[in-house]
């Protein structure tokens, strides 16, 4: 019996924290694009 009942806690757990995972990524950030600056000139090797 308590090993079913550790078995659910941690079901319960895992469950909860994926659920919050799922609801911060589908926040809407960033919602413009993002701009890289490279410090090099066009055609220049790295």
């Amino acid at each position: 019996m308590k090993r079913t009942t550790y078995m659910v806690g941690l079901l319960l757990i895992v469950y909860g924290l994926g659920l919050g995972v799922s609801i911060s990524v589908a926040q809407p950030y960033p919602n413009r694009p993002i701009q890289l600056i490279i410090p090099n000139v066009p055609g220049s090797i790295m």
